[in-house]
């Protein structure tokens, strides 16, 4: 796993499984996975380890995040981090 850190923008607001974190100037999501959750009023600074990798994010799944209070997700390649704690 690799060290990152950041500022959280959002945070899911259905079961704080994925928080978008700013990291210098570009944004990258942050998923759990569901093996653990972020508080839904978190925010500042977050340092995050895990794996990051290229995603496709299907219409479905940028419409799932929007409904989640990622208002700005869209379909098509994104910058995630698979983390294993934050």
């Amino acid at each position: 796993a690799m060290k990152f850190s950041g500022r959280i923008t959002e945070v899911c607001q259905k079961t704080g499984c994925w928080v978008m974190l700013d990291a210098g100037g570009t944004g990258i999501r942050v998923r759990t996975k569901h093996e653990f959750f972020v508080p839904k009023n978190a925010s500042g600074s977050a340092v995050v380890f895990g794996t990051l990798e290229p995603v496709e994010v299907s219409e479905d799944q940028a419409k799932h995040y929007a409904d989640d209070g990622n208002a700005a997700a869209k379909p098509g390649r994104e910058w995630q981090i698979v983390a294993t704690s934050i």
